[in-house]
C-alpha cells in the first residue's frame, strides 16, 4: 500500500483506494502530441473513475 494511503487510513480510519497505472503523464489524451497515451491503461482508469463517482454521486 503506498504510503499516504496508509497515513489517511490511521488519521480517519477509512482505507482509501489508490492506483497507480504503468503509463506516463497525459496517459488519457488520446490527442497527445509526445505519444504517451495508453489505451489499455486510459479504459482502466475511466472505469475506475465512473465507478467511483456512480457510486458516491449516484
Amino acid at each position: 500500500m503506498h504510503e499516504a494511503a496508509i497515513r489517511i487510513g490511521e488519521a480517519t480510519d477509512r482505507r482509501p483506494e489508490i492506483h497507480f497505472y504503468p503509463a506516463g503523464h497525459a496517459c488519457m489524451n488520446d490527442e497527445n502530441p509526445g505519444g504517451r497515451y495508453d489505451s489499455l491503461q486510459a479504459r482502466i482508469a475511466w472505469r475506475r473513475t465512473l465507478s467511483f463517482l456512480w457510486g458516491h454521486l449516484g
